[in-house]
């Protein structure tokens, strides 16, 4: 071996261990069993190291600990006269030591050589290993303390007792070709723990690497969102969205990056929309004055009818109600350009009393251009048999005194350019649902808002109720402003507005 050394039996108090490694329990364990049925074998020496007047064990570490347990005072020794981590690293690496060394044993010693200063070419000819193999133990040192600590819980030979779990040989290959490497911190303890706890230890590589890659994938993923989503003034609006990315990133329902990039770009869009899709919640009286004079392109009005039994449907006589009435139009028919077209729903019951509230007031500079029959048939009221069955509502058409002509295109050729549309009131089992008690078809909104303005328009809902203004804009590609009081209908328009 080209080195020198003598044998002495020596005094335990002569000993010291030379820590380099984990002393582990099982070992000590059966080191003690095989003493107690056996006695010592002296032809297992410890191998020590003379340095400085003191006799430095270098291999036998658990062995002596054994042997001061069982009060043996003198144990044959082999004092040589060398670098103690070179007898120590060569001695555990014998085929029948009790306790070979692991990856993590090779962990210790090559940091404590790091730290005492030792370049890895050095460390390298203490411990027998080219600079390359010391380079890539370094690396696996690198892993963050809790991804080695519960990687070194399950390896092999250090006496996980009692767990559900399996145990495994860990190795510098292992980490080097699993891909952990490429992980941030937070992920290499993710992969850790699928390895140990769900596969308990029992997964082929190229599973391990899979799961790898699955985990950078989601990692990269959520970055950029974070990155590439756009971010509204309602910073917990965006929290909400971006959650609700990350979670379906987490689930595995995204699968590749363009299918993210796809959705990023849709909720990007979306978000636009949503710029000109504005969801006001207050009182049309409290809020309407936002807005200057000659804002909005079209006003579309499905304002209280005092038909039903709602509290906002509700009024003290028919005197309150026409006052009501009055008092909003005068608040938002300024707000229509003089290029513009308002379209107001009302009771049949009071048609004629509107007519005179608008002409009382000049039409609020408008032209009173006729008035569309929204004509249904699903309608069982009254009940009684003296009157006949209610089939249709008023809506009141106006235009501004130099608006242009409707949009009648192709696309509205036919009945959109009638003054008599027929379309089924809104019943909870149709597709659109029903979700207010005053709720408007769809289609009568696409009439209104196709052949009543043009792409990219300012259109106005002082009454929003369940949103149906909000959603046709939307399709339509119109901007618009909705003010509803009620939170909860509120609500409900941004839910139907992201089906």
């Amino acid at each position: 071996m080209g080195m020198t050394f003598e044998p002495k039996v020596l005094n335990v108090e002569q000993l010291e261990p030379f820590k380099i490694r984990d002393v582990r329990q099982s070992i000590l364990d059966k080191i003690q069993e095989r003493i107690e049925q056996a006695g010592y074998n002296p032809s297992r020496p410890l191998s020590v190291v003379q340095k400085n007047g003191k006799y430095i064990v270098a291999d036998g570490n658990h062995r002596l600990e054994v042997i001061r347990k069982l009060g043996i005072q003198d144990v044959p020794c082999v004092v040589y006269q060398d670098d103690p981590y070179s007898i120590a690293t060569k001695s555990n690496q014998d085929e029948d030591t009790y306790a070979p060394m692991d990856l993590f044993d090779w962990l210790d010693v090559i940091r404590k050589l790091q730290e005492d200063g030792l370049t890895q070419a050095k460390i390298g000819e203490v411990i027998g290993w080219v600079q390359q193999n010391v380079a890539r133990y370094l690396k696996t040192g690198n892993l963050t303390p809790q991804v080695l600590s519960l990687a070194k819980k399950y390896q092999e030979g250090r006496g996980v007792k009692n767990t559900p779990s399996g145990v495994f040989d860990f190795t510098e290959g292992w980490f080097r070709n699993s891909g952990i490497y490429d992980l941030m911190p937070v992920d290499q303890m993710e992969l850790m723990r699928w390895f140990v706890e769900d596969k308990k230890c029992d997964a082929k590589a190229k599973s391990v690497k899979d799961k790898a890659a699955e985990l950078q994938f989601k990692r990269n993923s959520k970055i950029y969102v974070a990155k590439e989503l756009m971010r509204p003034a309602d910073q917990a609006k965006f929290l909400e969205i971006i959650q609700s990315f990350y979670s379906q990133i987490d689930h595995g329902y995204i699968k590749s990056h363009d299918q993210l990039e796809k959705l990023v770009n849709k909720k990007n869009v979306d978000w636009e929309d949503e710029n000109r899709i504005k969801i006001i919640h207050a009182d049309v009286f409290d809020v309407i004055d936002n807005y200057q004079a000659g804002t909005f392109d079209l006003l579309i009005a499905d304002p209280p009818y005092k038909v039903l039994s709602d509290e906002w449907d509700t009024f003290k006589n028919k005197d309150e109600f026409i006052q009501f009435t009055e008092r909003w139009l005068k608040r938002v028919m300024p707000k229509i350009k003089d290029t513009g077209r308002a379209y107001i729903f009302f009771s049949q019951w009071y048609e004629f009393d509107l007519y005179e509230v608008l002409r009382n007031n000049d039409f609020f500079g408008m032209n009173f251009g006729q008035k569309l029959i929204w004509y249904y048939r699903n309608n069982n009221q009254p009940s009684n048999r003296k009157e006949y069955r209610y089939c249709y509502e008023p809506i009141f058409y106006l235009y501004g005194k130099n608006a242009g002509e409707l949009n009648f295109t192709a696309d509205t050729y036919g009945d959109d350019q009638m003054n008599v549309w027929e379309e089924a009131m809104p019943q909870s089992n149709f597709k659109e649902g029903k979700n207010h008690p005053a709720q408007k078809p769809l289609e009568i909104y696409r009439k209104i808002i196709k052949t009543g303005s043009k792409m990219g328009d300012a259109v106005l809902d002082p009454f929003a109720g369940s949103g149906t203004t909000g959603c046709v804009c939307k399709e339509l590609n119109r901007e618009v402003v909705m003010i509803e009081k009620d939170l909860d209908y509120c609500k409900l328009i941004q839910t139907r507005l992201v089906v």
